[in-house]
């Protein structure tokens, strides 16, 4: 054994697993919404595995995450209204988000503008799945083409299809977290 297992902390390891677990999915929910790192984030963390050290790690979220954890409670507790949920990857934890009000009409702004990328995204794609489908009909109605060609075609209507379904769950998952802010 090592002679530096006895001296380490590993209730200190695993807060901070799991403040660095934090930390990505700040970023992650930022990458995903095209928002600057210089928003604030009001959060609530809901976790049953962190100990009662954990508040002092607090600042550190505050500079690697621009994330103010205002409460840290067991997974039991109910979570304040106006926050937005969302897991903590690689932990049973939970963290409610909430945007501070001066940025919030920015990222409503933001999130409207995602969510109409994906819409016109979806009726592109959808386009181009109707221009296969009626290439691929013709072609079996004149019979003169290639089974490999039409196959083809077809192979690229499915991928058009599947990414018009793709963008319009992506419209459907924006315009749903706009209006849970709205209430």
């Amino acid at each position: 054994p090592s002679f530096f297992q006895f001296f380490r902390n590993t209730e200190l390891e695993s807060d901070m697993d799991t403040l660095l677990a934090v930390v990505s999915a700040v970023r992650s929910l930022r990458h995903q919404f095209q928002l600057p790192s210089s928003m604030l984030f009001i959060g609530c963390l809901r976790s049953d595995d962190v100990s009662g050290n954990f508040p002092d790690l607090l600042p550190m979220l505050t500079d690697l995450a621009n994330l103010e954890v205002s409460e840290v409670a067991p997974l039991a507790h109910e979570v304040p209204e106006g926050f937005m949920t969302c897991p903590v990857p690689g932990t049973t934890s939970r963290l409610s988000l909430k945007i501070q009000e001066s940025h919030r009409p920015e990222f409503v702004h933001r999130l409207e503008k995602l969510m109409k990328k994906s819409e016109e995204r979806r009726e592109q794609f959808l386009g181009k799945a109707e221009k296969y489908e009626a290439i691929v009909s013709r072609d079996k109605k004149e019979g003169k083409t290639k089974p490999h060609v039409i196959e083809k075609n077809e192979r690229k209507a499915r991928q058009a299809r599947g990414v018009a379904c793709s963008a319009e769950e992506e419209a459907n998952r924006i315009r749903d977290l706009l209006q849970e802010m709205a209430s």
